[in-house]
């Protein structure tokens, strides 16, 4: 591999967590190594700011808060009982949190599909946590089973605001009869709850909107009364700041959507069965697990996974769109020069940089995308869920 300013050595972080059981009583053991770069001459920007990491082997067993400086080398850590996922740093006002999503053995389970069960963490510049985050019953969504947020995102506002989301067990009566539903199925229902003040003030659910299980693209059998249908799996949300309002990825829709904030009505659709913008298959993106905004906001940005069997190779998809007359305006592509990363993943575009976190991959790259010329390559022995840079 080539580094810029003659970088001689690969940077290799090693993290081991030690891989038991679930048990909280069980003994864990983290050692991180690292060798460093030689950065000498090394003054790009990108280099800057902080890198940070969550590595896990699986929810299950024990993982690791990681934050590093822009160039790889290790800060801070924390250990975590369980996987953590979706860590994030924040700076409000000059004021630094941090948030992470943490298995919580003691939350319900969808049953059948097993999906794993969150609480999500809001944390000091120390790490040190300061709230600890659930679903709140609000209207239809109860917690009289100790129903719990989701780890696939969360949006911080300040201490008292922020946006959650979870996945919830419903039994639905809305589902086309052209699907052949059998009675009344059961779903797995995508809900965002924005937060102020540890009340629920704005909330949405997938299943509102029954064209979603129509334009799911995972095969459901709503005849199936057994297996709750994830026909959505909504993984992002981002707060537009042209608009205030949300624009949401769905791996299952192969879909990137916006909702209106005040009306939760669905403004456009990117991509999918049902896209509102003439879109080509070569735009198409794949099981994305990630989308947001680049550029001043100008700029949709997908982290297109792939799809084992159909395309086993994953890209970086930007769009420009003209929202009202739902013309797409430019678009590119560029295919990561790393192995395809079947689940999660992310992308943040620094300038001419991608700085891109592999998900399953088990990588993070930060890449002149005009040149292809690679600034800093790490091999994870860990999986993590998404990895963020953060400038400031």
């Amino acid at each position: 591999m080539h580094f810029r300013n003659s970088i001689t050595s690969v940077l290799i972080l090693t993290t081991i967590i030690y891989l038991a059981s679930c048990r909280k009583d069980t003994p864990i053991e983290q050692i991180v190594t690292h060798d460093t770069v030689d950065q000498t001459g090394y003054s790009d920007t990108t280099a800057q700011g902080y890198i940070l990491m969550a590595p896990f082997g699986s929810p299950l067993d024990s993982g690791a808060l990681i934050v590093m400086d822009g160039k790889g080398n290790i800060l801070k850590q924390k250990r975590t009982m369980y996987g953590a996922m979706n860590f994030r740093r924040w700076v409000v006002n000059g004021q630094v949190r941090y948030s992470w999503a943490m298995y919580d053995p003691t939350k319900y389970v969808i049953p059948v599909i097993n999906n794993y069960c969150f609480t999500t963490y809001l944390a000091d510049s120390n790490l040190d946590v300061i709230k600890t985050i659930n679903l709140i019953a609000h209207e239809d969504i109860t917690t009289d089973q100790n129903q719990s947020t989701d780890l696939h995102d969360f949006i911080y506002l300040d201490d008292n605001h922020y946006f959650t989301l979870s996945y919830y067990l419903k039994t639905v009566d809305n589902v086309p009869a052209n699907l052949a539903p059998n009675g009344n199925p059961q779903v797995v229902c995508p809900v965002i709850q924005e937060v102020q003040n540890d009340q629920v003030v704005w909330q949405w659910e997938g299943s509102d909107y029954p064209e979603f299980y129509s334009t799911s693209v995972e095969g459901n059998n709503f005849a199936d009364t057994y297996t709750p249908q994830d026909y959505m799996h909504l993984n992002s949300m981002i707060i537009d700041p042209k608009d205030n309002n949300l624009i949401i990825s769905c791996r299952n829709l192969d879909q990137v959507f916006k909702i209106n904030h005040n009306t939760g009505a669905i403004m456009w659709r990117l991509g999918g069965i049902n896209s509102d913008f003439p879109i080509s298959n070569f735009q198409q993106s794949l099981r994305q697990h990630f989308a947001n905004l680049a550029d001043n906001g100008h700029t949709l940005m997908i982290f297109d996974n792939g799809l084992a069997g159909v395309r086993e190779s994953t890209r970086i998809l930007e769009f420009q769109l003209d929202e009202e007359n739902k013309n797409i305006n430019s678009f590119r592509a560029f295919n990561i020069p790393e192995p395809y990363s079947q689940i999660m993943g992310s992308v943040q575009k620094f300038g001419t940089h991608y700085f891109i976190s592999g998900g399953s991959a088990r990588y993070f790259l930060d890449i002149n995308y005009l040149t292809g010329e690679k600034y800093l390559e790490v091999k994870n022995p860990l999986q993590s869920y998404r990895i963020f840079r953060s400038l400031n």
